[in-house]
């Protein structure tokens, strides 16, 4: 894929690009240090400090003889892989290992698209760039363009077209782990490839190469905001279905156990308003206690999976998870206002049986 290639496609297409970019960039081993103690081998995108400074816009200066970990906010985790001062590569070409130490990490939002390979990525100093990139194979280089258009909605075609032209070039087969094929030596594993046609949807899922847009982002995040939102009401739903059998179970409790110890409290002069306080709060404690935890634990675990997925739309899900959450507890302040009333008059009304 080139520039004048994407332009030409784009004309095609209808599409009126503003500017693009491009990104050059490496793939080579890295062995991962844990906090735990132990190690693994990974393959790593690898990109020159002058090609990122390009890009963002940004002033960085990467030292000889190291490397900068590049994350995005979302994807924070991955510098677990990072907690030693230094790492060691391994150049799959050569099959030579040498060692990088590690600078601190540069972390910047929405410079690409987080459901890219390139979430994260190790900045190298230009001149141990240009050493390793001049001893690596093709196999183990790629070029990331990044297209601005006028009106990003109406991208569709566009982006189907990049990707049959993508699929066309490789005879409709895709190497779907290329983003791991830097350490396929180390892990044991082999190179996948899976035709294109019947195997759409786990392509889609797991190609690093796939061609994505903000329109086909914004779609899959719709996708994945409809099934956080059924989960968030599956959680709200039990959590109001525990707190109404809950209740229920505590009101007959109530009536057959405590009736007679409110009317102990009658005889004894207390006013029927003081005893109604004394049943609300029972009640309170035993009717809420489900609902809160439950739609508070549930906002917060869909909060976490969405934050985990480089979910996009994550403010615009939880101001619904809010408003469902909100939903519950108007709806269960109005039953326990209602029940309230009930339980209350059942005890208070109940006939005193006095003797001389």
């Amino acid at each position: 894929m080139t520039e004048s290639r994407i332009e030409e496609i784009a004309e095609k297409s209808n599409t009126v690009i503003t500017s693009i970019k491009h990104i050059d960039c490496l793939l080579l081993g890295v062995q991962n240090h844990y906090k735990s103690g132990e190690n693994d081998w990974s393959s790593r995108i690898i990109v020159s400090e002058d090609n990122f400074n390009v890009l963002s816009d940004a002033a960085i200066s990467v030292p000889k003889g190291s490397y900068t970990v590049y994350y995005d906010s979302s994807m924070e985790y991955k510098l677990n892989a990072f907690s030693a001062d230094n790492s060691l590569f391994y150049n799959p070409t050569t099959e030579q290992e040498f060692t990088l130490t590690q600078n601190e990490p540069i972390c910047r939002n929405r410079l690409f698209n987080t459901r890219s390979v390139f979430s994260s990525f190790l900045i190298l100093n230009n001149e141990d760039y240009r050493t390793i990139a001049a001893t690596l194979a093709d196999e183990y280089r790629a070029v990331s363009y990044m297209v601005n258009v006028e009106n990003w909605q109406d991208t569709m075609d566009f982006q189907n077209n990049i990707l049959k032209a993508v699929i066309s070039d490789n005879n409709g087969v895709i190497f779907t782990n290329w983003h791991n094929s830097a350490t396929f030596a180390k892990t044991g594993s082999h190179a996948e490839f899976l035709p294109f046609e019947g195997n759409e949807t786990r392509i889609a899922r797991v190609w690093s190469l796939y061609p994505l847009s903000k329109l086909s982002s914004t779609t899959t995040q719709f996708e994945a905001f409809a099934t956080y939102l059924m989960l968030m009401l599956f959680i709200a739903i039990v959590a109001f279905v525990s707190a109404v059998m809950v209740i229920g179970l505590k009101l007959i409790s109530m009536i057959w156990d405590d009736t007679e110890v409110y009317n102990d409290l009658q005889r004894l002069g207390m006013k029927s308003k003081r005893i109604k306080e004394l049943i609300t709060k029972q009640m309170l404690f035993v009717y809420f206690i489900p609902a809160v935890p439950g739609c508070i634990i549930g906002a917060f675990t869909t909060y976490r999976i969405m934050l985990v997925s480089g979910v996009i739309y994550i403010g615009k899900t939880m101001q619904l998870v809010g408003c469902v959450c909100g939903l519950v507890v108007i709806s269960q302040s109005t039953i326990f206002l209602v029940l309230r009333e009930v339980v209350a008059d059942k005890m208070l009304n109940t006939p005193l049986h006095l003797s001389a």
